[in-house]
């Protein structure tokens, strides 16, 4: 979990491509990534409609190694706030 003025702001079922994030801002998600020393599995789902999130990920040493496309059934779209999504959600 990541907290901001004395509330959780967001949480990770698990930094990698099994685990899930959500945050209010992209600096939740930063921090959140920023937080772990390897990710679980071979990487991080991260969206590239967000580009803030994105950009930063590749400043910090991240890079591309396979481009995916979100697919979902579920009515309800995307979380409020921003979020990186899971394979096995």
């Amino acid at each position: 979990m990541v907290e901001s003025a004395g509330r959780i702001t967001g949480y990770t079922s698990g930094v990698g491509f099994i685990g899930h994030g959500v945050g209010e801002s992209n600096e939740d998600l930063k921090a959140l990534i920023a937080s772990v020393d390897e990710f679980a599995g071979p990487g991080i789902l991260i969206p590239t409609s967000n580009g803030e999130l994105f950009r930063w990920g590749l400043e910090n040493g991240l890079r591309v190694v396979q481009q995916m496309i979100l697919m979902d059934t579920a009515p309800a779209g995307p979380p409020d706030g921003v979020y990186w999504p899971a394979v096995l959600c």
